[in-house]
């Protein structure tokens, strides 16, 4: 999403000042046009739009002349017509504001339906105009499916029928972040990325691989099990509900990333891919934003600033001078700020959104390239594992395109994440 738009209320007021000037200029205020024909004109009919755009054949052949002349035969005599859709798209090429994808560039649904009313009717202004904006980007709307009331759960599955769910621990996190940093991170961003693009947000889950061994940690299976009898069925079960609950694709997003919590998400998500037949993603919240120097750590500068960001009362930043560990040195103290979390932060929400709004519309082939690209990593992961360390397929993702991932994911380059899976090794 471009940053033009990821102010909430900077884009409903720029967005709407551009609907009415756009439509002043189509109506051609100013000129002629005869302001008497409210008094004159008795069928009218509206049209409200829901129309969505995760499914590429969502108004990919609209005809304004054949939508105009269903509603003249019909004996309509003007159109009400909304400029955006009701899930927070434009139907014209607005320049601030999300286009609606499936609206291809350099035409303008609501321009042709506006210059198709004009050529249908006995009135010139025989048609009328509506801006509304209702942008995904609601710092207000609530996404969260334990929050929300039956009614507002059909209205978010059916805009866009995508679940997330934020995977995390209860673990030690320094003296100066709060335990629950791993599901807590994980969950924010999921609740963000819904309501920059659509879906809905399961509650977060706390369990996972592995753990440190220090106080307040609870380690459900150990980082080093071969075996997994707990977190791994548990997946499989929620991805199962979701299907049968009518979602289109899954999003499984970690925040807490042992390699074997890695390999678990990343796996069940190529498995119920095909198990399933939608797409399910699973991976940790850093491989999204490596591209821009977030490489993952544990109560480190990356970390402590996402929640610096995301839940800025659950840091205390002065409190690492008392640890013996993380507060060795000042680097961390000096190091993590809000603004760093919110650069993490805003790509990570980004490319969710972004994959959010596509998956639910993949084909058949671009599912199998998907699964392809994942089960490269895991293969790469899991033969380092047992051939060489645990950490083995890791060093290189650090720098150069290995970086790439989350830019190659959000972009359905899945060609080029199992090639550069090759080169783990």
């Amino acid at each position: 999403m471009p940053s033009s738009c990821r102010s909430s209320d900077r884009t409903h007021r720029l967005a709407t000042i551009a609907c009415l000037l756009k439509m002043r200029q189509l109506a051609g205020i100013g000129g002629s046009t005869s302001s008497q024909w409210p008094e004159q004109v008795y069928r009218r009919y509206s049209v409200d739009v829901h129309i969505p755009d995760w499914d590429p054949l969502l108004l990919a052949n609209f005809d304004a002349a054949q939508y105009v002349g269903d509603i003249a035969r019909g004996g309509a005599q003007s159109l009400l017509q909304y400029t955006n859709s009701r899930v927070g798209l434009c139907l014209w090429n607005a320049q601030v504001g999300p286009r609606h994808a499936n609206m291809p560039q350099g035409r303008d649904f609501f321009g042709e339906v506006v210059g198709e009313c004009r050529r249908s009717t006995r009135h010139e202004a025989g048609y009328q105009k509506r801006g509304f904006m209702n942008t995904p980007m609601d710092a207000d709307r609530e996404v969260q499916w334990e929050r929300l009331l039956p009614v507002e759960f059909r209205a978010a599955q059916q805009a866009l029928p995508v679940v997330y769910l934020p995977l995390g621990t209860v673990e030690w996190h320094g003296e100066h972040n709060a335990l629950g940093l791993d599901a807590l991170k994980a969950h924010q961003l999921c609740v963000l990325a819904a309501r920059a693009g659509g879906g809905v947000v399961h509650p977060p889950l706390y369990g996972g691989m592995g753990g440190l061994d220090m106080p307040a940690t609870v380690v459900v299976e150990g980082e080093h099990e071969w075996d997994n009898h707990l977190l791994r069925p548990w997946l499989e079960k929620l991805c199962g509900e979701f299907h049968r609950q009518g979602f289109s694709a899954i999003i499984m997003l970690t925040g807490h990333y042992g390699h074997n919590q890695q390999i678990t998400v990343r796996e069940v998500g190529a498995r119920m891919t095909e198990r399933l037949q939608i797409p399910v993603l699973g991976t940790p919240e850093y491989w999204l934003a490596q591209d821009a120097g977030y490489l993952g750590d544990h109560a480190g500068i990356g970390e402590t600033s996402l929640l610096m960001h995301l839940h800025p009362d659950l840091v205390k930043i002065e409190r690492i001078r008392t640890d013996p560990d993380y507060g060795r040195t000042d680097a961390i103290e000096k190091g993590a700020s809000a603004e760093l979390g919110r650069k993490y932060a805003s790509l990570i929400v980004e490319r969710l959104a972004k994959l959010a709004r596509a998956m639910p519309g993949w084909d058949d082939p671009t599912r199998e390239a998907f699964v392809r690209a994942e089960r490269a990593l895991i293969s790469a992961q899991l033969k380092g594992w047992r051939t060489r360390d645990a950490w083995a397929a890791w060093r290189k993702t650090s720098s150069g395109e290995f970086t790439m991932y989350g830019a190659y994911l959000a972009a359905g380059e899945f060609e080029r994440i199992e090639r550069m899976a090759s080169h783990l090794l």
